[in-house]
């Protein structure tokens, strides 16, 4: 089949309009009814009722178009896959991480080391099969999971403890060489990330554990959890690099260690498939990783 008749009959099928598709595809109309008119004849049978300068898919062409998407669909991934293996040629480092504030210094550090490498990162917890570095053509994930999938090498960056985030103002942020109770604050309203978010998942295994249950909780994503701990009351769990990091907490917020969490913390992995050799950015990329001076250490 003529792939310019499959897309001529795509695009009439949305616009119903032989005219308004010409004027779209910059083609004149007498050439994208005649494409229509060649598909037509291979398929034995009409796909459009003509109704005056209107055309409606008939039952014949409901039944084609999905298939007709599917194959454009197919082309379009099978363009993105030559591309993503020519930026394994170029200089360009793609990974996925959710807690973005975390990098950033650390981003900009590289930036300046390395600047004709390009980075692009992608805001997304990964599944725990790691399907993600391949979906999104992905050289690095970094994140907090285990991933189950063997075809993934991996390697430990730092180890990172939960503290609790309060006011300067809360009555318990007075400094204190003893750890705090969590249940200290059950009255306190907790800012939490959405359910669906690893690291808040993490949390709230930890308060099954320990048997602690808020009275009061707000959930909302990562950055606004922020704006709304600067405006008003809250407390917010979340890791000691992370509160060095974040300014809204480095600047309004006392972060305080939590006896119960003394045997919790999070490892942070990065993740990278084993089939295929990293590109050299890739690989300038991940030694910058493991070698940064300000990621904490054991």
């Amino acid at each position: 089949m003529n792939l310019l008749h499959l897309e001529y009959f795509r695009e009439v099928a949305i616009s119903e309009h032989v005219q308004k598709t010409g004027e779209k595809l910059h083609v004149s109309p007498s050439a994208i009814s005649a494409g229509i008119r060649s598909l037509e004849q291979e398929l034995g049978g009409n796909l459009f009722d003509r109704v005056g300068r209107n055309m409606r898919l008939n039952e014949f062409g409901k039944r084609f178009l999905p298939y007709v998407e599917e194959a454009f669909d197919c082309l379009q991934n099978g363009v993105d896959a030559v591309h993503a293996a020519q930026g394994r040629h170029l200089r360009l480092v793609s990974f996925s991480v959710q807690d973005g504030a975390l990098w950033d210094e650390l981003l900009l550090s590289f930036g300046a080391e390395h600047p004709d490498i390009h980075i692009r990162q992608l805001s997304q917890d990964p599944d725990r099969q790691g399907k993600l570095l391949e979906q999104a053509n992905l050289d690095f994930i970094l994140t907090d999971l285990d991933l189950n999938n063997s075809t993934l090498d991996h390697c430990d960056l730092f180890r990172d403890k939960l503290v609790l985030a309060v006011s300067k103002d809360h009555p318990l942020a007075p400094s204190t060489d003893t750890p705090r109770s969590i249940f200290d604050f059950q009255d306190d309203l907790f800012l939490f990330r959405p359910k669906a978010d690893i690291f808040q998942q993490y949390v709230d295994q930890i308060f099954t554990e320990i048997g602690f249950r808020p009275s009061k909780t707000m959930a909302m994503e990562y950055m606004l959890r922020y704006r709304m701990f600067e405006k008003g009351p809250g407390v917010i769990i979340t890791t000691q690099c992370a509160a060095r990091q974040e300014k809204s907490l480095s600047d309004s917020a006392v972060c305080l260690e939590i006896k119960e969490f003394s045997g919790f913390s999070l490892v942070k992995k990065l993740y990278w498939k084993k089939s295929a050799p990293l590109s050299l950015s890739a690989a300038i990329f991940k030694e910058y990783l493991q070698n940064y001076p300000y990621l904490p250490k054991d």
